[in-house]
């Protein structure tokens, strides 16, 4: 018994893990989401703005 009750044990830690995992991943979606959503926003229209700014025709 003592075998099964030795894997048991490895397997709830794994489970344990992978859920601590879980949570980080989800906790770390809500802040940048809603909480410097409003930051990363204005960086991506900065960095479009820059991307495709339009500049005046040259010599051809």
């Amino acid at each position: 018994m003592s075998i099964k009750r030795d894997i048991l044990f490895r397997i709830n830690i794994v489970f344990l893990v992978l859920c601590g995992a879980g949570i980080f991943i989800i906790a770390q979606t809500f802040r940048i989401q809603f909480i410097e959503g409003d930051y990363w926003r204005k960086m991506g229209e900065q960095s479009a703005q820059n991307r495709y700014k339009k500049e005046k025709g040259g010599n051809m």
